[in-house]
């Protein structure tokens, strides 16, 4: 063979290179080997002597025909070969590479089920990237061809390897997502690299696409996103690329709603849990994404604060945790500001996991009253839910907790994979199935035991409303009665008074039938709303008695 090959398609394994090696086959101006993967400079025995035979490297290539201005092969292990990146210079120093990169924790659950098909793997997802060091090991100094699913993930020193060799401009790198969803484009950028003309009329291919008996498990999912996350962060640099779609960091964000166990789970789950990072709470997200005006939010001064807890959360193999039920909105506000504070969370965190906790409208009223009471509200029950709607300041609105509404645009930003919908009740009467239905969204243990008789934040009685209320008509000095207050000793001290009175358990007896109230006020005016929830979302709400009819 006169001329030597010139161009390489040398990775990575799983990363569309065989519909890469296909496509330029349909060039007339490229010579391909016969075969693909050609396995000559990861070969040994073709090394063992000073005297390379590359005359066994030739074979495989016709002479070239007068249309051909190319010739190239396509062997994915070469760039992941240590070896290899110096025998390709020695053979030819102007070679030119091509490199597909593709997530490396798809990649590596692509590996095993390929290695699985072929029978050469016998172990599950999860046990073999856990035992994959060990295995191994035991073909040192060499690279294991079949265990290496999450090695060879592991992109910059094999970069680093072909650029200590190579000059820059005789190596392409793409992203494999490129390849499947933008061809054309993709294929003309290969061209102009090996300055041939461009391939016309490409037709989308997707080769060696084995079917999975089964998705890659959260569980599975998070211990990868721990081992990747800093590999990818530094790949983003090395080549100026944004990785965020390959990062995956699902931070798991609960956003309420109010009254649905918060405090119970800020305080007794997400700190407990072995393999939660709780990093975030109400007093780390008002000044970054919820107080702000629209023109002084900064997502990026946000991303700056979060970004570091996040990756060292990862680091540490945890799933960071954000959380605070103002991010559903502010209930006796009506939820006016739910929609922006969804947008925000999306631009400062791109990839998360959305927790919405709901409750039974009428208790989630009658709860919401009294923590407004509790917080100094003057207003009745009725003047509570029927505010002037005059729209100078923004009040109590029964449609916010039409909960279709937010958990839609909650899906339409995150993905409805991306988010999970539990009843308050499901927490309060079947606690273990919770627990077994976060473990499942989240992928962690769910045979941690937790107190969930322990209550928290609990709410004042009907009695201590009802006198709370009369008292705080002298009390003010807060946003809900910004009054000075005429006599705040002596309401200071009834204040107490009341909630000595509310340990009794007598008067806590008292029933002012204000749930009575509220249905009747209310009727069906959630039915539609929550038989739209249940079947967007599969969330079962006819065991816990929710309205499910119309007006």
């Amino acid at each position: 063979m006169k001329n030597k090959v010139n161009f390489l398609i040398i990775g990575t394994q799983k990363g569309g290179t065989t519909a890469l090696d296909a496509y330029l086959r349909l060039h007339p101006e490229i010579g391909m080997a016969s075969v693909k993967e050609v396995h000559f400079f990861d070969n040994e025995d073709y090394f063992k002597s000073e005297q390379i035979d590359y005359n066994l490297y030739h074979c495989f290539f016709s002479t070239f025909s007068n249309n051909q201005k190319v010739q190239g092969e396509a062997t994915p292990i070469y760039m992941y070969w240590e070896a290899a990146a110096q025998r390709i210079w020695d053979y030819n120093p102007h070679m030119k590479l091509i490199v597909l990169l593709r997530n490396p924790i798809s990649r590596a659950y692509s590996h095993w089920n390929m290695e699985r098909d072929r029978q050469a793997e016998s172990l599950d997802f999860f046990e073999a990237i856990q035992r994959e060091s060990e295995r191994c090991h035991e073909i040192l100094p060499f690279q294991h061809r079949v265990y290496s699913y999450v090695d060879r993930g592991f992109y910059t020193k094999q970069i680093l390897r072909l650029w200590n060799l190579f000059p820059k401009n005789q190596i392409l790198i793409l992203k494999s997502e490129d390849l499947n969803q933008f061809p054309q484009e993709t294929l003309n950028q290969v061209c102009q690299f090996l300055e041939i003309s461009p391939l016309q009329n490409v037709q989308s291919q997707r080769l060696h696409s084995r079917p999975y008996l089964q998705s890659m498990s959260s569980k599975e999912k998070n211990y990868l996103q721990g081992i990747f996350y800093s590999e990818i962060k530094e790949l983003e640099k090395m080549l100026a690329w944004d990785c965020s779609t390959w990062l995956e960091t699902k931070t798991l964000i609960h956003i309420g709603y109010h009254k649905t166990a918060t405090t119970w789970l800020q305080q007794k789950f997400f700190p407990r849990h072995s393999q939660l990072d709780f990093i975030g709470e109400h007093k780390d997200l008002s000044p970054l994404l919820i107080a702000p005006h629209g023109f002084d939010f900064k997502a990026k001064v946000a991303q700056e604060f979060f970004y570091p807890k996040i990756e060292q959360a990862l680091q540490n193999n945890l799933i960071p945790v954000i959380s605070a039920e103002r991010l559903s909105g502010n209930p006796h506000s009506g939820g006016y500001d739910s929609k922006e504070i969804a947008d925000r969370l999306k631009e400062v965190f791109p990839n998360s996991k959305i927790l919405m906790m709901i409750r039974h409208q009428p208790e989630a009223i009658l709860s919401n009253y009294k923590q407004y009471i509790k917080m100094g509200g003057i207003c009745t029950l009725k003047e509570y839910m029927f505010p002037p709607q005059e729209g100078r300041i923004p009040l109590f609105k029964l449609e916010n907790l039409k909960y279709h509404r937010l958990a839609n645009y909650y899906a339409k930003l995150f993905g409805g994979e991306n988010l999970k919908i539990i009843p308050y009740e499901k927490f309060l009467f079947h606690p273990q199935l919770f627990l077994e239905e976060m473990a499942n969204f989240l992928g962690i243990d769910s045979t941690i035991s937790f107190p969930f008789e322990e209550k928290v934040n609990q709410s004042l009685s009907d009695a201590a409303i009802i006198l709370k209320r009369k008292v705080n008509r002298w009390h003010g000095n807060d946003s809900l009665f910004p009054v000075t207050p005429p006599f705040p000793k002596i309401t200071s001290q009834l204040f107490d008074f009341i909630k000595k009175l509310d340990k009794n358990p007598l008067f806590r007896r008292y029933n002012a039938h204000f749930i009575e109230q509220i249905q009747r006020d209310i009727g069906h005016l959630y039915g539609e709303s929550n038989r739209q929830l249940a079947e967007m979302f599969e969330v079962d709400l006819e065991t816990y008695q929710y309205c499910l009819e119309s007006i």
